[in-house]
């Protein structure tokens, strides 16, 4: 008879932890979408619209599932705010976060089909220069919390390390010649350069740090994986359609 049981539970068990489709759909309807000013992967345009590759995806996404999801309504935060949102509160989800060991741990990473480069830049006019330096001599400005950062320390790059709270501001810094580098994406960072005034030609990499980097959405370690599921099916199926590739191209000049 116990084994009758055992053979019954065997044959119903997958119903039980079956996924509910339309449950996941509610969860994903109401998750609170934060992100950076993080050009051009998610950004405010001149008119004050949230833009960029990865708002343009999402919305994709959503249309897809049939979710009714308007970007317009995604708080821009400073990355550290970020950070504590999607470490206390489980109804948050943010983008774009480049991957590392530590945040695939603390949280549900959904890659991109598309992979950045880490570096440590500098200005032209000043590369004959750092080659007199030792590392230990450089001082490089980084975003606090950022992958730049991350990466130094995990590579264990003996720089003098100066924090920032934005993207431009650790620019400014670069280009008034108070530090000697940064370490950030290359592409946000010649996008940024050339939004302060700055020419691409001027700025170039010193040092790759990954040039594989992968960049995701981020979900909350407690987000169903049913929900999750479902928008990584979804992305794939973008991907397959050859719908992700023209937004790459729309804000990325190679």
């Amino acid at each position: 008879m116990r084994i009758l049981v055992f053979l019954a539970l065997l044959i119903f068990m997958p119903s039980l932890f079956a996924c509910d489709e339309s449950e996941a759909k509610v969860l994903l309807s109401k998750l609170e979408w934060i992100t950076e000013d993080y050009p051009p992967y998610n950004f405010k345009n001149e008119s004050g619209q949230l833009v960029g590759i990865f708002p343009e995806v999402l919305t994709l996404i959503y249309e897809g599932l049939g979710i009714d999801r308007d970007v317009k309504s995604i708080q821009i935060l400073p990355w550290s705010r970020l950070l504590m949102y999607m470490e206390y509160y489980p109804n948050y989800a943010a983008f774009s976060m480049v991957t590392t060991p530590k945040r695939a741990d603390r949280y549900k990473l959904v890659s991109l089909p598309i992979k950045a480069k880490i570096s440590i830049l500098a200005l032209r006019s000043n590369i004959e220069e750092l080659k007199s330096k030792q590392l230990d001599e450089l001082t490089v400005a980084v975003v606090r919390g950022d992958i730049g950062q991350s990466l130094l320390y995990s590579q264990r790059i003996p720089v003098k390390q100066v924090d920032t709270v934005s993207a431009a501001s650790m620019l400014n810094m670069l280009i008034y010649k108070r530090v000697d580098a940064i370490a950030y994406s290359e592409n946000v960072a010649y996008y940024q350069f050339k939004k302060l005034g700055g020419n691409r030609d001027n700025f170039t990499s010193v040092l790759s740090l990954d040039d594989n980097s992968k960049i995701n959405f981020v979900f909350n370690k407690v987000t169903s994986q049913c929900a999750v599921n479902m928008f990584i099916q979804e992305l794939a199926k973008l991907q397959q359609n050859g719908k992700i590739k023209p937004i790459w191209n729309k804000y990325i000049q190679e």
